[in-house]
């Protein structure tokens, strides 16, 4: 891969492996439905028609039966610029025992993009946390499970290095629902509206074991839609 190019891919799975990676800077985050948003192209909440809501099945009453999860909340427009990036589509891994279906994988051709979020994140080190794993209810620094330093960026963050990335990431996710129009086509509005974390994995680090990005009723990411990665 060519230094300083952010290849994209976007997927419908929730489940994935992260393996051992060195001095790859990379982000994580989320695209979740959005309930009472119009079609907005501007803020990463793409045209869809709202399918007809099922009878919602009463909660209480019965053993085992789950509490009523609260709905997603809408998110605040996102600060995106005027600028159009060159995207091209990268080819993703063929062969026996080797699933692509709704994955899609993009190349920023704009190094800087890529180049000046890292700076961004360099350039504080104070605010690089320690990459935390859940144990027991609890989030601590394991790094025989995670090896990794971070950062978080809300949605609405306004430093344009960030700005610059969202529009991107806009543009991309365009082109990969007119590759999979039926993920835009058949649902109702989405968009990003949870965190994006910034990941530093140094030589021998990495998330080194099989996990989820998401395993409880938290909105939004109870509500996530479809899953990025993004690696320099």
């Amino acid at each position: 891969m060519r230094s300083g190019n952010w290849l994209i891919g976007v997927v419908l799975l929730l489940l994935c492996l992260a393996a051992p990676l060195e001095c790859y800077p990379s982000s994580i985050g989320a695209l979740s439905l959005r309930p009472g948003l119009g079609p907005h192209r501007g803020d990463l909440c793409l045209a869809a028609k709202a399918k007809s809501q099922a009878k919602a099945r009463p909660s209480g009453g019965g053993f085992g039966a789950p509490s009523k999860a609260a709905p997603p909340r809408a998110a605040e427009p996102l600060q995106t610029t005027n600028e159009v990036f060159r995207i091209t589509e990268a080819e993703l891994p063929s062969g026996e025992g080797i699933n692509t279906l709704f994955m899609g994988a993009f190349t920023i051709e704009d190094p800087s993009v890529c180049d000046d979020l890292v700076a961004l994140c360099e350039s504080d080190p104070k605010k690089l946390n320690k990459g935390l794993v859940g144990r027991d209810g609890k989030a601590i620094v394991d790094k025989n499970s995670k090896d990794s330093l971070e950062m978080s960026f809300q949605p609405n963050d306004p430093r344009m290095e960030w700005r610059r990335y969202v529009t991107a990431l806009q543009q991309i996710t365009h082109k990969y629902v007119e590759k999979y129009p039926y993920a835009a086509n058949t649902i109702g509005p989405w968009g990003l509206s949870s965190p994006t974390n910034y990941q530093y994995y140094p030589p021998g680090g990495g998330y080194k074991i099989f996990h989820t990005e998401r395993n409880g009723r938290m909105e939004p990411g109870a509500s996530r839609h479809l899953v990025f990665i993004v690696c320099r």
